[in-house]
């Protein structure tokens, strides 16, 4: 009875310190993305406490944190420099409800048939995102954009996020069971403001300013032109906001080795952003980041999440005070140790796990997700990956001939489609079979319509050698979409035939 109750209260507290590590990290870059999107880093803060209040409570994954993120903001700055504030919020609204049509279609599952060499690519470049997008903290807010700090100050910055690190890399040996982030921020905060020292503060890199969320419907009016303007944006940030909500439930549901809901995500998402346009608010998708954050600080359940939701919402109304002295040092390095945790671990099993030829398509994606964004390195991935499936595949394809008599029977192993069918030309010579011959397609399936093109050459070329060609347990669908010279060579058997379907646009 008491073992049961220890686990328990050990649980609730993991959960309560991982939530408020959480919310920590949240803050900050919820208001940076706002200021980068050309809104108040208030409105950013109360989206991000609305996302992640409507995934955790309706979401798929527990204890998986979602927010803006900083390829939903490029395209939202670019929206709004082009057509305004107005435009923005409308293409929110739309892009929930782009999400939630995806739910009613059930489109979530598809992300688990992403091949390991694209995760893990995704994973690689995500990680390196993460590191340089943290290297902006090193800039001396009193200048000019882009002046890295000297002297004093970046010693101190610098000390601050390897202290850090260092208390997340070795305080869970001695202290399983309390969460190296939020040490971190408490111990080295009281000791930056016990003794005086000159750090660098998120009051210096932050502005509170602000109006709480109000509904406000877009006073835009409903036509075509509004339409033509709208509709890309929103197409665009749906497919990258559920592009990144569902590789970031497909990466915690493996390291936590359970099993989320995709579907149920996409509901939970596509209710999220059409609230927050409706609220005048900043789109949102799952986090990978920060969902890396939670886990890694201990936070498994529901209840981190909503921590975080009151710790930002507390944050954003009465206690900024609290939140002013925390150095800035201490979450820079909490999102480095993070970042270099994960690309180690993705790393190690690149090397260790991953052919050479995926280990390729790993590397691609990782550029191609570094240098442009989520989705298109996804799309570069399965691109590449069905590629390689194929090429592999088409070297499976090979036949093994017996004589029946007078009669060549060659039985046909493997996938025939537009990958192997040049392959299967080359098995057969048609110039030194006997006069009759049977191929029997017994243990292959035909595909595509490239498969049919080779059964069709190739029984051209047995007829200009004047010889007898049969054709064996084909499908019906194969059969009726044969020309017909071939399908007067293939052999009927109701009973033995197989049944399948073939890709094809002559059906």
């Amino acid at each position: 009875m008491i073992e049961p109750i220890r686990l328990g209260v050990q649980r609730l507290g993991a959960d309560l310190m991982a939530g408020t590590t959480l919310a920590m990290t949240m803050i900050p870059e919820a208001m940076t993305l706002a200021f980068a999107a050309g809104l108040a880093p208030l409105t950013g803060l109360y989206s991000a406490a609305l996302m992640l209040l409507v995934i955790s409570l309706l979401g798929g994954r527990p204890a998986m944190a979602a927010m803006s993120t900083p390829a939903l903001v490029l395209i939202m700055a670019d929206l709004a420099v082009t057509h305004g504030l107005r435009y923005l919020f409308a293409s929110v609204i739309m892009m929930g409800l782009l999400q939630l049509g995806a739910w009613v279609l059930r489109l979530g599952k598809f992300i688990r048939i992403l091949p390991q060499p694209v995760v893990l690519g995704c994973i690689c470049g995500l990680t390196v995102e993460i590191f340089w997008q943290q290297m902006g903290y090193f800039h001396t807010p009193t200048t000019a954009s882009g002046t890295w700090m000297t002297g004093t100050t970046l010693v101190s910055m610098l000390s601050i996020c390897l202290v850090t690190m260092l208390l997340i890399r070795f305080l869970p040996r001695y202290v399983p069971y309390l969460s190296p982030g939020f040490i971190a921020i408490v111990v080295l905060s009281w000791i930056c403001i016990g003794f005086h020292i000159d750090v660098q503060t998120l009051a210096e890199v932050t502005a509170w300013s602000g109006a709480p969320p109000h509904l406000q419907w877009p006073s835009l009016p409903l036509d075509m032109p509004t339409l033509a303007i709208v509709m890309p944006y929103a197409l665009l940030m749906a497919i990258v906001g559920l592009s990144e909500t569902l590789f970031t439930l497909n990466v915690t549901d493996e390291a936590t080795n359970t099993r989320g809901r995709s579907n149920q995500e996409c509901l939970a998402q596509g209710i999220a952003n059409l609230a927050s346009g409706c609220l005048g608010g900043m789109p949102g998708s799952g986090h990978f980041g920060q969902s890396m954050i939670n886990l890694q600080n201990g936070g498994r359940s529901r209840l981190s999440t909503l921590v975080a939701v009151a710790l930002i919402i507390y944050f954003s109304t009465s206690g900024r005070q609290w939140m002013d002295d925390i150095p800035v040092g201490v979450v820079v390095g909490i999102m480095l140790m993070i970042a270099f945790s994960t690309f180690e671990l993705a790393f190690i099993r690149i090397v260790r796990k991953v052919p050479r030829r995926e280990q390729v398509v790993t590397l691609l994606v990782a550029v191609t997700t570094l240098t442009t964004n989520l989705s298109l390195g996804m799309l570069v991935g399965v691109i590449l990956s069905a590629l390689g499936f194929a090429w592999e595949h088409a070297k499976h394809v090979r036949v093994f001939a017996h004589l029946e008599g007078d009669t060549r029977v060659y039985v046909l192993h493997g996938p025939l489609f537009f990958g192997s069918a040049q392959s299967f030309q080359g098995l057969f010579q048609p110039v030194s079979d006997p006069d009759r011959v049977v191929i029997d397609f017994r243990f292959s399936r035909v595909y595509d319509h490239s498969g049919l093109e080779a059964i069709e050459q190739l029984v051209e070329r047995y007829s200009q050698a004047g010889k007898t060609l049969l054709l064996r347990h084909l499908s019906t669908k194969c059969r009726a979409l044969l020309n017909a010279k071939a399908q007067g060579l293939v052999e009927v058997n109701l009973i033995e035939d197989p049944q399948y379907q073939i890709a094809s646009d002559l059906d």
